[in-house]
């Protein structure tokens, strides 16, 4: 019926669906193409290497961020473990490394005194053959219990020996206790509760570093949930495994 019925409208709908085909192709087309080639010219002429390069600055800005956070971390494990008086068992200095940080302490310790300066800390470090900066003189001397003038040789060594023993301790483990400590043993924070963490020991993380790790924990956090705290000490420890790369 359709076939054998075909009157002058179909015709002109069928004259118009061949002029659109027509256009389509001589005149939309060509155009696509030409600015799909201009839109692949414009990603390959994209520098590789600076896209290479800011990302590698990106991660070792977290590593270097998270190592911060870390060496604090360990810093509150210590007063933890001072507070409860744990046992830690930890090995002692050599003699001959011992007798060196003597004669060094001699040497920056105050006139007639048998304390040193706080503030030469700085000045004794350089003797030994380390430079150190300043978040780790910071936690040093939370470490020798200095009140912020003097330094006995006694406080420093037991804090030099407590650093050297605090390296090989797992991230993710001192991560995971302190905040589960803290925090009352809750499994799953907050952004809030973790701002609350941070508040607790204010003055001992850099401020732009607990900024950026919690704008961190928004980015990951899933539909306004809570974040469990194994996945808190996850990162600080995937940073720290990275950083040495």
């Amino acid at each position: 019926y359709y076939i054998t019925n075909i009157d002058a409208v179909d015709y002109v709908l069928l004259g118009l669906a061949v002029i659109v085909c027509v256009y389509s192709l001589l005149a939309v087309f060509p155009g696509v193409c030409f600015q799909y080639m201009i839109i692949t010219h414009i990603q390959m002429m994209k520098r590789r290497d600076l896209i290479e390069e800011t990302i590698k600055d990106q991660r070792n800005h977290r590593s270097e961020r998270s190592f911060r956070m870390y060496q604090v971390f360990k810093l509150i494990r210590r007063e933890l473990i001072q507070y409860f008086h744990q046992d830690t068992a930890d090995k002692t200095l050599r003699p001959f490394t011992k007798k060196l940080i003597e004669e060094n302490f001699s040497l920056c310790k105050l006139k007639d005194k048998e304390n040193m300066d706080a503030l030469s800390i700085s000045e004794f470090f350089p003797l030994c053959g380390v430079e150190i900066k300043k978040l780790e003189n910071f936690i040093l001397l939370k470490k020798a219990q200095s009140k912020g003038e003097t330094l006995k040789f006694k406080d420093l060594i037991t804090a030099i020996e407590q650093t050297t023993n605090d390296v090989k301790v797992d991230p993710f483990e001192v991560v995971k206790s302190i905040f589960t400590l803290i925090m009352k043993r809750k499994e799953k924070l907050s952004i809030n509760d973790v701002k609350h963490f941070f508040s607790v020991y204010d003055g001992y993380f850099e401020r732009e570093d607990v900024i950026d790790f919690c704008n961190e924990l928004v980015a990951i956090q899933r539909n306004g949930s809570l974040i469990d705290v194994q996945e808190i000490a996850s990162l600080i420890r995937d940073d720290i495994e990275c950083f040495p790369r």
